[in-house]
C-alpha cells in the first residue's frame, strides 16, 4: 500500500479542489443522512450523481447546492427567569 492511498483526498487543500464527486457513503457522512434519505434526494433531484464503472458518485457541486438551500435553524429566545422563585431564593440565601 502507498502512502498515497492512506491520504484521504478530502485531508489535502490540493487534491479536494480537484475532487469533484465523491462516493455515496462520504456523502451521506457529508450530508448526516442514511441511505434511504440520500436516494429520495437523489429521486427528487435534490443531489446529482454519475456512475464510475460500477460506482455511484455524488457530486460535490450538488452536495452544496443541496446545504446551501436547507433552511436556516430558527431558534426561541429563552423564557425570561420567573420573579417568584427568584424572591424565595433570594430568601433562602438571605437567611444563610
Amino acid at each position: 500500500m502507498s502512502d498515497i492511498d492512506l491520504v484521504s483526498p478530502l485531508d489535502d487543500a490540493l487534491l479536494a479542489s480537484l475532487v469533484k464527486a465523491v462516493p455515496k457513503k462520504m456523502a451521506q457522512v457529508i450530508l448526516n443522512m442514511g441511505h434511504t434519505k440520500l436516494y429520495e434526494e437523489l429521486g427528487k433531484g435534490n443531489l446529482d450523481a454519475v456512475k464510475d464503472g460500477f460506482r455511484t458518485l455524488i457530486t460535490t457541486e450538488s452536495i452544496l447546492r443541496y446545504q446551501a438551500n436547507r433552511p436556516a435553524a430558527v431558534f426561541k429566545q429563552p423564557a425570561p427567569p420567573r420573579l417568584e422563585g427568584l424572591e424565595r431564593l433570594h430568601e433562602k440565601q438571605r437567611e444563610e
